[in-house]
């Protein structure tokens, strides 16, 4: 029976997911009662954006296991990607209480604030985040974004140049960088960030060099 386990895991390593659900399935028919196969059934479905339904299996995943953090940990990006923030944050508070050096927990609360418009919150678990990776460019655009909110711009603007370090090619980041330069006078430096982002490809920047550097 656990070669349907492994050949399950096999053909989620290859993008197969349904056929991977098929083999988690048989497996779970013939051991009704194993975190693993639960959770990788979750996995599977959450790639086929069947996100109540990987609930439900990390659900059962933290009913045979309460100390999953990585099931409560899914089971909140599941909750995020379906807009239920309050619950996602209970799950990746839950999965930080079992595993302080989740990562993955800190970044996926850290969303779940700055969605919730809780800046200071979403700051906090930003930073725990980057002690940990200090090399995600989205990371950093997005803490940057955060900063600016809380009218940070110069440590908004330290991010945004440490995720264009990352990543080079992402407009929108120069768009936020020029547009946070320009708020705290560096007007020349902010509008060739502005052009750039034209340059890559993100037409509103040109709106912006309209109305800022002229």
């Amino acid at each position: 029976k656990y070669a349907y386990l492994d050949r399950g895991r096999a053909k989620y390593n290859l993008q197969d997911y349904f056929g991977a659900i098929s083999d988690f399935t048989a497996f779970i028919e013939s051991e009704p009662i194993n975190e693993k196969a639960y959770y990788y059934r979750g996995n599977a479905k959450n790639e086929l954006k069947d996100y109540k339904g990987a609930i439900a299996d990390y659900a059962k995943a933290i009913e045979s296991n309460p100390s999953f953090s990585d099931a409560y940990n899914d089971r909140g990006v599941s909750k995020y990607l379906l807009h239920d923030l309050y619950g996602s944050i209970s799950d990746f508070t839950k999965s930080i209480e079992i595993n302080p050096k989740n990562a993955k927990g800190f970044i996926g609360r850290g969303y779940a604030y700055s969605d919730l418009e809780n800046y200071i919150s979403a700051l906090s678990d930003f930073n725990k985040y980057v002690e940990f990776d200090n090399n995600n460019a989205i990371v950093f655009s997005r803490r940057g974004y955060v900063k600016e909110l809380l009218k940070d711009s110069n440590g908004a603007i330290s991010d945004f140049t440490r995720s264009l370090e990352i990543d080079p090619k992402n407009p929108a980041v120069y768009l936020s960088r020029g547009l946070s330069k320009i708020k705290i006078g560096q007007k020349e430096s902010g509008c060739l960030d502005l052009s750039k982002a034209g340059e890559l490809g993100l037409a509103p920047a040109y709106e912006f060099i309209k109305k800022y550097c002229q």
